[in-house]
């Protein structure tokens, strides 16, 4: 027999960004709306700022607390160490307030900021691990050493090479898989691809390659900056469609401006509707030096879009078999030619119903259940 009390989860991360572990939790957050089992809370470590998801949260009654944390205005050393009080100060009067059974962490930033809070508040912990455990800065593994043994976190994986990967870097027996997971019928849609680049101002007749991501260095985009414009010159119509934004969005427009892009390439910064996106675009691209998961692959084979993608990239994201994997070192001519169409695409994979919603919640409740 079941309780009557659902069991609340307070997912903590940072911010609410359109970025990859954003969008797991916020893809929870839709899917456990009305769960019988489980009322889920969001707590944002900073303040509202109008955000996409922020927005969406807002219109759909999600339970979201902002831990609206602000920076000491004191310099000199002691400033980094006042900041690190106020952040836990303001995420443990957060989740004091929602008062959760669980508290589940997402991203190794966040790490270092719900020390206190969580040895205060003694509830059960878990930890998504949402990055290639090899490739966090050593202060972020130090501190993930401390707390996920001292603190009895429970760790999870969002594939299986990245919780054999996690299991060696953190001396952990046992790290269970929750896939990223999407609705995928959101996915189909009727709207027709020439009215989608009307709105972009895009010609119908183009060749577009597009990327869905954070303007991150770990995203590599200068890489297929440098590939696009290799493209141009064999297709004087080609664009380059970039969807989202972030700390390297001034670099990369100086970049292409250098190389007298600018009429070809398009910013289009962060967007509610990424399903239309994919639906613009000819290719989409991936060239990340890493990625523990990439869940906007697999959105783009769901809209019907070739991939070109690093085999930096885990290969149980290709579902399809429109997809061509290739090596960073391989030269420019070669992507060139993969985006053209005119280079061999991988076997398929994994099943698309391996990253379906219904599964990934499955996976996600059992984690929770074994604590």
């Amino acid at each position: 027999m079941k309780s009557q009390r659902k069991k609340k989860i307070a997912h903590v991360i940072y911010d609410l960004a359109t970025a990859g572990a954003q969008t797991v939790v916020m893809n929870y957050m839709r899917s456990m709306y009305n769960d019988e089992d489980y009322e889920s809370y969001v707590i944002v470590g900073n303040s509202y700022s109008g955000l996409p998801y922020e927005e969406e949260a807002k219109e759909k009654g999600f339970n979201v607390v902002y831990a609206n944390y602000v920076p000491t205005t004191l310099s000199g050393p002691l400033r980094p160490v006042v900041n690190w009080f106020r952040y836990q100060n303001s995420l443990y009067k957060a989740l004091k307030l929602v008062n959760p059974d669980i508290i589940h962490t997402h991203l190794m930033n966040i790490l270092p900021f719900v020390a206190i809070p969580i040895l205060l508040l003694n509830k059960k912990k878990v930890h998504t691990l949402h990055s290639d455990p090899y490739a966090i800065p050593y202060r972020f593994y130090i501190f993930a050493m401390i707390v996920f043994h001292l603190f009895r976190f429970k760790v999870i994986g969002v594939t299986e090479n990245q919780s054999e990967k996690a299991r060696k870097r953190y001396h952990l027996k046992n790290i269970p898989v929750v896939h990223n997971g999407l609705n995928l019928e959101k996915y189909k849609l009727s709207e027709s691809k020439s009215d989608i680049r009307k709105e972009l101002g895009i010609a119908e007749d183009a060749f577009v390659i597009g990327t869905v991501g954070r303007l991150d260095k770990i995203k590599n985009y200068p890489f297929l900056i440098k590939v696009f414009a290799g493209v141009v010159k064999e297709i004087p119509n080609a664009k380059l469609l970039f969807v989202g934004d972030g700390i390297e969005r001034r670099h990369l427009t100086t970049m292409v401006n250098d190389m007298n892009l600018t009429s070809c390439v398009i910013f289009a910064g962060l967007r509610k509707d990424v399903e239309r996106m994919y639906h613009a675009m000819d290719v989409f691209a991936m060239t990340s030096f890493f990625e523990s998961s990439s869940i906007v692959t697999v959105e783009a084979q769901a809209c019907g879009v070739r991939c070109v993608i690093a085999d930096s990239i885990p290969k149980n994201v290709i579902v399809t078999k429109n997809v061509t994997s290739l090596s960073l070192d391989a030269p420019i001519e070669t992507w060139v030619l993969a985006m053209k169409g005119e280079y061999e695409k991988m076997p398929q994979i994994s099943d698309m119903s391996l990253f379906s919603m219904d599964k990934t919640i499955d996976e996600l409740k059992e984690v929770y259940q074994q604590l």
